[in-house]
């Protein structure tokens, strides 16, 4: 295998905050948040991506208390940094829009200004227990050193997301997750997203667990993560988003191929029409877990 070159790297700069022993509040999240931003700006990052879930840090039980508007308070603050560095953010909020309450992520441009907003798709069962609203997009957005894609945490677990995005032309996929208790399985998916889809796949967690703060590059290869400790970090790596995997195959003679580009056009959408189609298996609804409490109590009886 070899690499096309492209024309200038991007400096990738990802975020890891710690779990405090105690919850923050936002102006003190905030500021912690900043701080790292900060970092990233004096590093020469092009990009920096936030994790979900850290504003504000720690925060148990209700999350949607935790809505503002988008602009609004979150993002003044991140497009100060923006704006200090001239430098893209890819920031994280809970937002609330008319009403409704959703899982945001959103990128800031140069000059600070709100470029785009990615609503969490796909919510998971406490989130759409919690009141939560999905978004109903896949959009990709345009930068000044590539196309950009975003997935938040449990979109993951979707490999139609990836796919979506990186047949719109993303270059890099940014995925900010509050973390993944599947650690082994948890990197096997991200360099499956990568390698599947010939994308950078960029991850940044903001609770330490099973997950990582890593960035992977088009072949799935991991080239950069976090040091496997709790504690704040900045990930920083230079990446080649125009370069493009040249594979040689030999069935049949000998042949140099664009990777990525030859699978895209070989694909076969007329036969996917089960991708579609809505899955005919057991509802979520037949499948609850009994409330931790309940089970606690069944013990008690038990022991009695």
């Amino acid at each position: 295998m070899e690499w096309t070159k492209g024309v200038k790297s991007t400096r990738v700069g990802l975020v890891q905050l710690e779990c405090p022993p105690a919850p923050l509040s936002m102006d003190e999240s905030l500021r912690g948040v900043a701080a790292m931003l900060r970092r990233a700006g004096t590093a020469g990052c092009d990009v920096a991506c936030i994790p979900e879930c850290c504003l504000p840090m720690g925060l148990g039980g209700d999350w949607t208390k935790a809505a503002v508007p988008l602009p609004g308070p979150v993002s003044r603050v991140l497009s100060k940094e923006a704006r200090r560095a001239r430098m893209y953010v890819v920031g994280w909020q809970i937002e609330i829009d008319r009403g409704a309450v959703y899982n945001t992520s959103f990128l800031l441009d140069r000059a600070g200004r709100l470029a785009a907003r990615h609503r969490k798709t796909h919510l998971t069962v406490a989130e759409s227990r919690a009141g939560f609203s999905a978004g109903d997009r896949l959009d990709t957005f345009q930068t000044d050193f590539g196309r950009v894609g975003i997935m938040i945490c449990y979109e993951s677990y979707f490999p139609e997301i990836p796919r979506c995005l990186a047949l719109q032309g993303a270059q890099i996929i940014f995925h900010p997750l509050q973390g993944d208790s599947l650690a082994e399985q948890w990197l096997v998916k991200e360099r499956a997203h990568a390698l599947n889809n010939g994308v950078v796949v960029a991850s940044a967690q903001s609770h330490f667990s099973g997950a990582a703060t890593a960035i992977i590059d088009k072949m799935g290869m991991l080239i950069g993560r976090d040091d496997h400790k709790n504690r704040r970090q900045l990930i920083k790596v230079d990446v080649d988003l125009k370069a493009e995997a040249i594979t040689h195959t030999y069935a049949f003679g000998r042949h140099r191929e664009r990777h990525h580009a030859l699978l895209f056009a070989q694909r076969r959408p007329d036969l996917y029409r089960a991708l579609i189609e809505p899955w005919k298996g057991a509802r979520i609804e037949k499948t609850r877990v009994p409330p931790l409490a309940r089970k606690s109590t069944a013990k008690r009886k038990n022991r009695a």
